[in-house]
């Protein structure tokens, strides 16, 4: 798995600390500090996997064995041997492991491209790819495509033409195309965005993979600018807006089943709410989150929850 990253929602090291502990809850593993309290999370411990003033994107393998992380570049570690590798020499940006635990995607900004690289789980190459943009998520299902969302811009005078799309590797050699939408902010608020932009694209397939969940920008002249939360159908292009959110937050990740979300709106609210009727089925304090739906684990602020049940209350 490998979940969210800097900008409006966490800084840097307290984001590292709140990925490795839903990662290691997942995978009955280890976080990086004392729980406040226990409940039902019998298998949560202890330990201590690196030291770093400098912890970005984090994954954790499924069984909880290995660790990738990136600070000034790529490393990977096996928790049960010990055994430490250095994988790439540039910091990720993003990180994802696949369901089995046998392959970990990094994606590398480097000359305004995107480098995707797959390594084996010791450490060796298997496959490497560079496509123009920014990549903004990984997201490897259980039984799908690694699936990468990619941010595209061109600057001009009058403002920046913005394309967010999803590429899928096919396991082999092949990267498919999925366009999601495109559009041109003016000038002012790309100076607002300045910085944060490629964070303004975040998406989440569904179960079935036939439908993704994702974020866009939407700034015509005549509006005020916002981020929209869209559902997107992969085999007929249909859209539907489910969430309006401030400009520079909002996000949502899809509950299992497809049929309802848990979303943040940046109001000091989380919601599970059903996508086709817009209501609410729970509620939670909080801005900043991140959710499995297979597990139905949910991470936020103030504590790790199953469903609304709290399972370890975070400091």
């Amino acid at each position: 798995m490998a979940f969210l990253k800097e900008n409006l929602w966490f800084n840097r090291a307290m984001l590292s600390i709140i990925i490795f502990l839903i990662c290691s809850l997942l995978a009955g593993c280890a976080a990086g500090f004392e729980p406040q309290a226990m409940d039902t999370a019998a298998d949560f411990r202890v330990q201590t996997v690196v030291k770093s003033s400098s912890v970005g994107a984090m994954a954790v393998s499924a069984e909880g064995q290995m660790v990738a992380w990136g600070d000034r570049d790529l490393n990977l570690k096996n928790l049960a041997t010990g055994q430490r590798s250095h994988l790439l020499d540039q910091p990720p940006e993003t990180l994802c492991w696949s369901p089995d635990g046998l392959m970990l995607a990094a994606t590398v900004l480097m000359d305004g491209e995107s480098h995707l690289y797959v390594f084996g789980a010791d450490g060796v190459l298997v496959y490497k790819h560079h496509f123009p943009g920014h990549t903004t998520r990984l997201q490897w299902p259980r039984y799908g495509r690694l699936t990468a969302s990619v941010l595209t811009t061109q600057t001009y005078s009058f403002g920046t033409h913005i394309s967010g799309q999803l590429l899928q590797w096919d396991g082999r050699w092949r990267i498919l195309t999925i366009p999601l939408y495109e559009t041109t902010i003016v000038p002012s608020i790309a100076k607002i965005l300045q910085g944060r932009l490629s964070h303004s694209f975040d998406f989440d397939l569904s179960p079935l993979e036939d439908e993704v969940l994702y974020t866009r920008i939407y700034a015509p002249p005549a509006f005020d600018a916002s981020r929209r939360l869209m559902l997107h159908n992969l085999q007929t292009g249909q859209e539907k807006q489910v969430a309006v959110f401030p400009l520079l937050g909002g996000a949502g990740r899809l509950a299992e089943g497809g049929e309802s979300a848990v979303i943040n709106g940046n109001f000091g609210q989380l919601k599970l709410q059903n996508l086709w009727t817009n209501k609410i089925l729970a509620q939670w304090s909080g801005d900043r989150f991140d959710y499995d739906a297979a597990s139905d684990l949910l991470v936020t602020e103030t504590g790790l929850f199953h469903a609304e049940h709290l399972l370890v209350a975070l400091p």
